[in-house]
């Protein structure tokens, strides 16, 4: 076989995969448990999802695989909607000790976007401050919730 004869075979066999899982998505808000959708192709859920904030397939992709919430929203296949759907956000709380203002975030991300444009950081650099309790430049204290 040549190698377009190949591809072509691989490519025939990864639309017949693609059609046999069905790629429904079945979405599920985080704080409502009430409030589902049925999306009959990811490009419809992520239309759906833009019309909130920002979204893009590649992320929607890993958010399912990994069954993290996503835009506030517990996303999977519809073949999986039978497997128990689990919110792995972590919930953190961003005290000012200066002011003794508190603000809580439901994912280390946000919690990180919440010092922009002001200060520059990343999730991990927050979950480090939470579990080592030092103060975030010098003026802010973290903690993870946990539920």
């Amino acid at each position: 076989m040549s190698e377009t004869d190949i591809n072509i075979l691989l490519d025939k066999d990864r639309l017949e995969n693609i059609q046999k899982l069905g790629r429904k998505v079945f979405i599920r808000a985080v704080n409502d448990k009430n409030n589902t959708k049925l999306f009959d192709s990811i490009s419809e859920c992520i239309t759906y999802l833009n019309s909130i904030s920002p979204a893009n397939k590649t992320t929607l992709y890993r958010y399912i695989k990994s069954k993290k919430p996503y835009n506030g929203y517990i996303c999977q296949w519809e073949s999986e909607e039978t497997t128990p759907i689990v919110d792995k956000g972590i919930k953190v709380n961003v005290t000012n000790i200066i002011s003794g203002i508190t603000m809580t975030y439901s994912s280390l991300r946000k919690a990180a976007l919440s010092f922009a444009p002001e200060y520059i950081t990343t999730g991990p650099t927050i979950k480090t401050f939470a579990e080592n309790g030092k103060l975030f430049k010098e003026k802010y204290k973290i903690t993870i919730i946990y539920e």
